[in-house]
């Protein structure tokens, strides 16, 4: 577990080789939610509202098979686009920055 992450936004890599975007409560681990980038921002924005802490860009373990991944530059580039059109998330703690492994 990732100390201090609450929500793990990123992708996960089924066996076939197809991926997946997924939001992924950290302390619930039976609840993730698979989903497009447009609502994986929304996941975030409602996350970060929340006062969640929102982990970006690493896995945070492999669960049960599961192969977590973080998220691609150019996908992490459209995240934070989306992101920074929600005028009232200015309001909010912005977080894509202190991403561990981002900058």
């Amino acid at each position: 577990m990732i100390a201090g992450y609450d929500v793990f936004i990123g992708r996960e890599i089924f066996e076939d080789g197809l991926e997946a975007f997924v939001t992924l409560p950290l302390q619930d681990r039976g609840a993730c939610s698979y989903t497009s980038l447009v609502v994986a921002c929304e996941e975030l924005c409602d996350s970060v509202r929340s006062g969640k802490k929102v982990l970006l860009s690493q896995s945070p373990t492999q669960a049960e098979g599961a192969k977590y991944e973080p998220f691609k530059p150019k996908q992490m580039e459209l995240l934070e686009k989306l992101y920074a059109q929600k005028k009232e998330m200015k309001r909010f703690p912005n977080p894509f920055e202190n991403q561990p492994y981002l900058h």
